[in-house]
């Protein structure tokens, strides 16, 4: 690989995930047809694009690139498939926290987010750990900490709303009206917080 094709894997790594555009100004061509034409011809290999159709390095164009400081990431090994997925599940969750002004809920994740629920409990256990993982908790905080912080509500999920009352379910409510408490946490344990 030369000069120009491995500083161009550098702009593609550091700008992932890019597009065509951003790429031709970066590289000073003239049209998005070029970058593309580059990306074929010099780095076919080196990137894919996702499925919404940025342009991404694959972890083999990764591995050749050094991180900012110098040397390699972390543990001095280029970062690995999982690595890179549980990122972008951890950016995700950032971007949903952000959108809807408070940490979602497991109804918002399942409504809102690109990933599903499930991938977030496969990846770090519960959705505690996620957004532990996501800076977005503390790291000592428990489950009741996340019960609090949540409001034990979500705005897409009715189950949560202290409004909706029932015949049936008249012996789960305390004196005020609200869900039991214990109810609330077996309804979040079902959801797989």
């Amino acid at each position: 690989m030369d000069e120009e094709e491995l500083n161009r894997l550098r702009d593609i790594v550091r700008l992932q995930p890019t597009k065509n555009a951003e790429l031709k100004d970066q590289w000073a061509l003239k049209s998005g047809s070029e970058v593309h034409w580059y990306l074929e011809s010099h780095l076919s290999e080196y990137y894919y694009r996702d499925k919404d159709s940025y342009i991404r390095a694959t972890e083999m164009g990764e591995s050749l690139i050094e991180d900012p400081e110098g040397g390699t990431p972390g543990n001095g090994k280029s970062p690995d498939k999982t690595d890179l997925q549980r990122r972008d599940l951890i950016i995700s969750l950032v971007e949903l926290t952000e959108k809807v002004d408070h940490l979602p809920g497991p109804n918002e994740i399942k409504e809102q987010s690109e990933y599903a629920l499930q991938r977030y409990q496969e990846e770090f256990g519960n959705l505690i750990n996620a957004y532990k993982a996501a800076g977005l908790l503390p790291g000592d905080a428990t489950k009741e900490d996340f019960h609090r912080e949540i409001g034990l509500r979500s705005n897409s999920d009715s189950r949560y709303s202290e409004s909706e009352e029932s015949d049936g379910d008249a012996d789960s409510k305390d004196n005020s009206g609200e869900i039991d408490d214990a109810l609330k946490k077996k309804m979040l344990f079902d959801d797989g917080i």
